[in-house]
């Protein structure tokens, strides 16, 4: 039985093109390769997902389609490169297309909208959510710079007021 886990990922996707054209054709040995490289960076793509703002579910499947076209597209990676850069550039074209998709379920569940509400009410309740989320941000800040953003963002004091106070 081959160790792949002392393996370097580009040794492992060597091997994955050598015993197949198309890895999803999976004998045990390449059965092998593909799992040392899904638990290798299966975590580390969910974060990087969870990072370029998609949700628990949609970042699950995003790294899960990612691992997919990894495995088919193996053959075309060049040995002689770096794995992971190529696989991190794999995975952010999948985000876009995820976050592409979102947008157009998004604007067409917009249209379908019967009862919107008045622009009074829209802005009203904007400014209510953007002073909350101001406020969750600013109780994190150091004590010092906590009253100055407060004074500021949430108080709507000018620089001038907030020198003199301060």
């Amino acid at each position: 039985m081959i160790r792949f886990k002392e393996w370097s990922d580009e040794q492992i996707i060597k091997r994955l093109q050598e015993l197949s054209p198309d890895p999803l054709g999976l004998c045990s040995e390449s059965q092998q390769c593909c799992l040392v490289l899904y638990k290798r960076y299966y975590h580390e793509a969910y974060r990087f997902c969870l990072y370029y703002g998609l949700g628990k579910s949609d970042a699950e499947d995003v790294s899960q389609e990612a691992f997919i076209r990894l495995f088919k597209k193996a053959r075309f990676f060049d040995t002689s490169r770096n794995f992971k850069p190529w696989f991190l550039k794999l995975l952010l074209n999948k985000i876009h297309d995820k976050r592409k998709e979102l947008k157009r379920r998004f604007y067409k569940d917009i249209d379908t909208l019967t009862d919107v509400p008045s622009p009074e009410y829209e802005s009203t309740y904007e400014k209510l959510h953007h002073r909350d989320e101001a406020r969750r941000f600013i109780e994190k800040l150091p004590e010092k710079i906590r009253k100055v953003a407060s004074l500021r963002f949430i108080d709507q004091m000018d620089f001038e007021r907030i020198s003199a106070i301060t």
